[in-house]
């Protein structure tokens, strides 16, 4: 039996279907890790928390909390240099690194130790092919952001990009004169307050989302939307509506009505009425109810119509969500 060689294949073709190792982490997880950092290496509890979870961010590449807040995938960043078949062996080194950083008196066996069954990052085997073709297609395709003015200050919570006609809607409402606020209410993550601004919308039936994410900012307290995501900190939420007493709510849903009649020229009880269908300071992320105005064409405030308004049902978690895009 005569043997012959078979003809080689053109670079790259060989290996195209051959799995390939990719890493991949999830929020929960980052922040579970984080916890058990913590617990395990320094049980005197001599680190916050805070602390501990930009450990964790820059484990794995990264350096802010876009991560935690929303802005950002919890995708595991590598150097230019680093080949995809060192990734695995980089990771480990890193997280080493990071962890005598953080820990410099824990002897570097401990962090070995730990680390070896901290399994931060997981790892899974995904076709060359797919990898590559992915890759041609970020390399070819321009981002959907570029050349946007809130790119740089607010970019993208969870997977839903914010309305185009936030700068738009900031502008106009920068002439309108607002109460003082009680107080800034610091929402748990970025992506809790534009579901906050998405069911604003809905309920209210106002025409533009941007605009609702603009009243929601300033419901919070702050001046713009751009202003709530330049101050949000990660961990330092404000007390929602069922962690305070009465009388503090009561004074936080009075301030929340004023604002609204002034965001949304709103009486003074459709404006309270809006608040306790809306409930934006709380923790529940569940609308519903008959919303009675009797409002006038020329208001921007919700449709004169005698519709239920829509339901939207949902929990307070700690996972990322997806609204509807505008």
């Amino acid at each position: 039996m005569t043997v012959t060689n078979p003809e080689p294949l053109p670079p790259g073709e060989d290996t195209a279907f051959e799995p390939a190792i990719e890493p991949y982490c999830t929020v929960d997880g980052l922040k579970r890790r984080a916890k058990l950092l913590r617990s395990v290496l320094d049980p005197a509890k001599t680190i916050k928390l805070s602390r501990a979870q930009s450990t964790v961010l820059r484990c794995i590449g990264h350096a802010t909390h876009d991560v935690f807040s929303g802005r950002r995938p919890p995708t595991p960043l590598f150097p230019a240099h680093v080949q995809r078949t060192d990734r695995r062996d980089y990771q480990r080194l890193r997280e080493i690194s990071t962890l005598s950083e953080l820990l410099p008196d824990l002897e570097l066996a401990t962090i070995v130790e730990f680390v070896s069954s901290w399994n931060l990052v997981h790892w899974r085997e995904v076709p060359l092919n797919q990898i590559l073709h992915s890759d041609r297609l970020r390399d070819d395709q321009p981002s959907l952001l570029v050349g946007q003015s809130c790119q740089a200050r607010a970019g993208i919570t969870a997977s839903q990009v914010l309305p185009r006609d936030i700068a738009f809607e900031e502008a106009k409402l920068s002439s309108y004169a607002m109460p003082s606020p009680v107080e800034q209410f610091m929402p748990p993550t970025i992506d809790f307050a534009s579901e906050k601004a998405v069911a604003l919308a809905t309920l209210a039936s106002l025409s533009s989302r941007g605009f609702a994410y603009c009243v929601t900012a300033r419901v919070y307290g702050f001046a713009s939307w751009a202003d709530l995501e330049a101050s949000f900190k990660l961990a330092s939420r404000s007390r929602f509506d069922e962690e305070v007493t009465a009388r503090e709510s009561s004074r936080r849903r009075k301030w929340q009505a004023q604002a609204l009649e002034a965001l949304l020229s709103l009486d003074h009880f459709s404006a309270i009425e809006l608040i306790s269908v809306w409930k934006p300071t709380s923790s529940s992320l569940r609308y519903g109810g008959n919303l009675s105005w009797n409002a006038y064409p020329e208001r921007r405030a919700p449709k004169t119509d005698s519709r239920q308004s829509a339901r939207i049902i949902g929990t307070l978690s700690a996972k990322s969500r997806t609204a509807d895009q505008s």
